[in-house]
C-alpha cells in the first residue's frame, strides 16, 4: 500500500509539473514582440532595425554561395569574416577545395585575389563594383549588410504602415522608386524588400528567411539580393555561423605570391 501511495503521489508531481510548463509555455515564455508599447510608423521601424544591424559586431560564417550576372555565374563554398567598423573577408572555395578567389575590403580599399589565374585586383573601395568578383554595382556598406542578412531603411516620403497577423509592411518612396517593406510581426526583422520604379519594373528584390538564433541575435541563414533588370543576383545559404566572437585581425589578410599580376582598379 505504501508503495502505490508513494506512486501516486509521484504521479501527481509529475502531472502538475507537466501542467506548469505548459502553461508557462503558454504563457510566460512565449516571444514578446519588439512592438510592444510602441507606434509602428517609419521611425519605430527604422529605429528597430538598426538596433538589429547595431547587435551584429562581427561574424564568423560558412555558406554556399550563388553569384549570377550576364558576364559569369558561378555556385561556390565561402567563408566570410565581418567584423565592424571596417573589414570584410570571402574566400571562395570551388568543389574539392579549389581556391577560386578571394576578397579583402575595408572603407579605404579593397584587395581580390584569383590563384587560378594568378591575377590581384585592388583599388579605392568607391570602385569596388568595378571588380570582376560579384558583378554587382553594391558598396561597402551594402556588402557588410548583406552578409549579416540586415537592411536599414531608406528615409521615405508618403509612407504608409500597413498590418496583419502574419505581417507588418511599409510602403514609401525615394525619389522616383517605390519601396516596399515587410517585417516579421513579432520579431521585427525584415523579411522582404522590394523595389520598383516609376515604370512599374521591379528594380531590385532582397528576400530574408530560414532565421535562426545565434548567441543571442536572431539572423537569416538564406539571403538573395536580386537585380532583375541587370540579371544580377547574389544568394547566400549559411550552413553555420558564429556571431559576436573575436577574431583575429591576422585572418583578413591575402598573402599574394611574388610572380602575382596586379591590376590596379
Amino acid at each position: 500500500m505504501t508503495n502505490n501511495t508513494s506512486f501516486m503521489k509521484a504521479s501527481i508531481k509529475t502531472g502538475v509539473v507537466i501542467l506548469l510548463f505548459f502553461l508557462i509555455g503558454c504563457t510566460g515564455f512565449k516571444q514578446q514582440s519588439v512592438f510592444k508599447d510602441q507606434t509602428i510608423n517609419l521611425a519605430t521601424l527604422q529605429k528597430i532595425t538598426q538596433n538589429q544591424y547595431n547587435r551584429i559586431q562581427s561574424l564568423d560564417g560558412w555558406a554556399t554561395m550563388t553569384v549570377q550576372s550576364p558576364m559569369q555565374g558561378y555556385n561556390a563554398s565561402a567563408h566570410i569574416l565581418m567584423k565592424k567598423p571596417d573589414s570584410l573577408y570571402l574566400k571562395i572555395e570551388a568543389t574539392f577545395g579549389i581556391d577560386v578567389g578571394m576578397l579583402f575590403a575595408d572603407r579605404n580599399q579593397y584587395m581580390i585575389y584569383s590563384p587560378m589565374q594568378n591575377l590581384s585586383y585592388s583599388g579605392h573601395i568607391d570602385s569596388l563594383h568595378k571588380a570582376p568578383f560579384l558583378d554587382m554595382d553594391i558598396t561597402f556598406d551594402q556588402l557588410l549588410q548583406t552578409v549579416t542578412g540586415s537592411e536599414l531603411l531608406t528615409s521615405l516620403d508618403e509612407w504608409k504602415v500597413s498590418q496583419s497577423e502574419d505581417d507588418i509592411r511599409l510602403s514609401g518612396k525615394y525619389r522616383d522608386d517605390v519601396y516596399l517593406y515587410h517585417f516579421h510581426p513579432v520579431y521585427g526583422n525584415i523579411t522582404q524588400l522590394e523595389i520598383v520604379n516609376k515604370d512599374r519594373q521591379t528594380v531590385a528584390l532582397h528576400k530574408f528567411s530560414n532565421f535562426k538564433s545565434v548567441n543571442g541575435t536572431r539572423i537569416p541563414f538564406h539571403i538573395s539580393i536580386n537585380r532583375p533588370l541587370e540579371k544580377q543576383g547574389l544568394s547566400l545559404f549559411y550552413e553555420r555561423m558564429k556571431i559576436n566572437k573575436s577574431i583575429d585581425k591576422n585572418e583578413f589578410h591575402i598573402k599574394l605570391p611574388d610572380n602575382v599580376l596586379k591590376v590596379n582598379l
